[in-house]
């Protein structure tokens, strides 16, 4: 019961991890976009 009680669990658990990845790896390529973008305008 336990080990059932467990794989869901961890399931859920590296799913948000991996949905948590992913939304950071965006967050840091658009960031980077945006810092390119500005070293653009600056030139």
């Amino acid at each position: 019961m336990k080990a059932e009680a467990e794989i869901p669990r961890t399931a859920l658990r590296s799913s948000k991890r991996r949905k948590a990845l992913n939304e950071a790896t965006l967050m840091e390529s658009t960031s980077f976009r945006a810092l390119i973008y500005l070293e653009y305008l600056n030139r």
